[in-house]
């Protein structure tokens, strides 16, 4: 078998796995079975990121891509929204402060009214997933906070297209350390 078949093959085996832990991970949210979990088991690593980087840049026939990462935020001094691009080493950063992290039970009812009526900052994952008939289709999987309490987040792991689903997270300071990480510019 000749490389490039090698490389193809592992890609195609890399995305099957995305998809499959994707659809995992959305199930057992469903049923209630991933209370508890990590966000590293949650959330896309840097180092699966990185992978896939990697292989789009040195191969054109690649079943996934990457897309970039975006933080949006709204930015008090010019009192406007903002995006801002995050570069992999950024991320890991961030990444290795909260991987430990682990789900907590349903926040308090005045939490998840905050994320539906206040201002929001937006941590933005994008990949873009091979498919024989539409060709790449993109998703993303987005981390939450709320302005009005910074101290709560949330990771929404479902599926593109339908309401999202949320894994809620509590860590005292996170939004005001995450704020800072990717606005140090």
């Amino acid at each position: 078998m000749t490389r490039k078949k090698e490389l193809i093959r592992l890609l195609t085996l890399l995305a099957v796995s995305l998809g499959a832990a994707c659809l995992i991970v959305f199930f057992m949210v469903r049923s209630g079975s991933l209370r508890g979990q990590t966000i590293e088991r949650i959330l896309l690593s840097p180092r699966l990121i990185e992978a896939v980087k990697t292989r789009s840049e040195q191969e054109k026939n690649v079943p996934l891509r990457f897309g970039g990462i975006e933080f949006s935020f709204f930015d008090d001094k010019s009192q406007s929204q903002r995006t801002v691009s995050v570069d992999q080493a950024t991320y890991q950063t961030f990444y290795n402060a909260i991987s430990h992290l682990s789900e907590t039970t349903e926040p308090p009812p005045e939490v998840v009214h905050a994320f539906s009526r206040g201002k929001r900052a937006v941590l933005t994952l994008r990949m873009a997933l091979q498919d024989d008939k539409k060709g790449f289709q993109p998703f993303e999987q987005r981390v939450e906070w709320s302005l009005e309490e910074p101290d709560w987040f949330r990771v929404d792991v479902g599926e593109k297209g339908e309401a999202p689903l949320f894994v809620w997270f509590y860590d005292k300071g996170s939004y005001t350390q995450t704020l800072s990480l990717f606005t140090s510019f």
